[in-house]
Parts: structure tokens; sequence; C-alpha cells
């Protein structure tokens, strides 16, 4: 089990600090994977460590952090990077139960924590709120919507496990990567719902305005690094990990969309 918490409940020294520290390492990582040192990136670094420091010794003035709202309903966004701040939402309830066997566990991007402490779209779309569960019904029909548009070649049987969201802030960005092989997922499709930004495929860049959708499958997914450019404004964003699901042993699990099973 992880050390918690880690982080304040709501922004905090200790928030910057645990952010802070993973941009510097990734940095760190990527100026030691080069032949050539990159001087920009160096410099970069250099002011990452910086500001590391600083944030340090703010956290250590601050005393203890407040701990995380984590619950079914109320999830305090994550700064997993400097200005890159994440909440997860599970689609199905059978998969907090088969954490371990669906890859949902020890989800570094939302703190490593256990699924059952995500929030629950079935506990929105029932919320009192009828705010909140107008939204979770809209979530629920962008579920389906983008579905419908995927390669005809995946199973009937696709759906997703969970949905993320994603705050990134005004000149911060995501850099190079390849999703993980777990939590599965056949076809990552990601849905601007503020912000504009430009993303980068295997050297491809595309501008994206709100509502636009773009996703990447086959070798663009498991083979081809994308990032996310800086923008000049704050970006929200949806993203929503496709695969084929298993047989839901219990029908209370299923969000009841007809019988493909999407969610």
């Amino acid at each position: 089990a992880h050390s918690r918490p880690k982080v304040q409940s709501s922004g905090g020294p200790h928030t910057a600090l645990y952010a802070a520290e993973r941009e510097v390492t990734a940095l760190r990582e990527r100026l030691e994977a080069m032949d050539v040192i990159d001087v920009h990136l160096a410099e970069q670094l250099a002011a990452a460590r910086a500001g590391r420091d600083a944030f340090r010794a703010e956290a250590e003035a601050a005393g203890p952090p407040v701990p995380p709202v984590r619950t079914a309903t109320h999830w305090d966004w994550y700064e997993f990077e400097p200005g890159r701040l994440l909440a997860p939402v599970l689609v199905y309830e059978a998969s907090a139960s088969t954490a371990a066997q669906r890859g949902l566990e020890e989800f570094e991007v939302f703190d490593c924590s256990h699924p059952r402490e995500w929030l629950s779209l079935r506990k929105l779309l029932n919320s009192e709120t009828e705010e909140v569960a107008r939204g979770a019904r809209a979530l629920r029909r962008v579920i389906d919507s983008i579905v419908e548009k995927l390669p005809g070649a995946l199973s009937p049987r696709v759906g997703c496990d969970f949905l993320q969201l994603q705050v990134l802030e005004r000149g911060a960005s995501v850099t190079p990567h390849i999703d993980a092989p777990s939590p599965p997922a056949d076809v990552v499709a990601t849905l601007t719902l503020s912000g504009n930004s430009s993303i980068i495929v295997g050297g491809v860049a595309v501008e994206l305005l709100v509502g636009d959708v773009y996703a990447i499958a086959g070798a663009a997914r498991w083979d081809v690094p994308h990032e996310v450019r800086p923008s000049f404004s704050d970006r929200l964003t949806l993203t929503i990990r496709y695969s084929d699901l298993p047989a839901m042993s219990d029908a209370e699990d299923r969000l009841g969309t007809g019988a493909s099973g999407r969610a």
C-alpha cells in the first residue's frame, strides 16, 4: 500500500510539490534518454527543480496535508503533473469488485486510489441534485454516441470501464507517451469539452476545437507516441477507453442501455 495522503484535498503546497516532483522525474528521464543534450530541456529541468525545492519548503512549513475527498459522488481533482488535473468516473460497478482483473488498481494518474473510491456514474445518475443527474445523463449519451462512430471491427460487446476527466491548465502540456496496456483499451477516444488545443500523434499535428473528438486505435494506439501541446486557454476533456467487456454476472452492474452492453 502506498503512503497517503500525499496531497491535499484541494490545492496547496503538498499538491504542488507532488506534481512538481513528477515533472522533475519526467524531464530528467527524457534528458537521460537523449544521445545529445537538449539545452532547452536542460534549462527546463533546472527551472523545474527550483520550483520543486520552493514547494518543498512551503510544504514543510505547512505541516501534514488534508486528505483528499474520494467518494462515489465527490472526487477532488488530482494534480498528476503541474497544471494537469484528473478525476475518474466508474461506469460499471462490477469493475470495482474485479479491479485487479480489469487492471484498474494502482492507476497512477488517479493517485493509486481504489476504484471503490472513484466517482460512480450510477450514483451520479441517481443524484437528487438535478444538475448532477443531468450531467451524468449527458456523459452516458456521449459514451454511446462516440462508440457508434468507432471502427466497425470492434466487437458488439465493446464498452468502457471508466471515464477520465482532465483539466489541462493554460500553458501545461502532456508529454509524448503511449498509453499503458492496462487498463485494457482497444480504442482511446477523447472529447474536447472546453478550450482549444493541438495534439500530435506520430508527428502529425491536429488542432482540436470544442466538440471535436479524436480516437486512436491499432498501431496508433499501441505503438505510436502522442502528446498534447500547450494552449493559451484552460482545456477540459473527457477520455473514454473502449474495450471488450467481460460478461457481467449481475444485471444491476449494467447501466441498461440496450443489448449491446454499452454503458
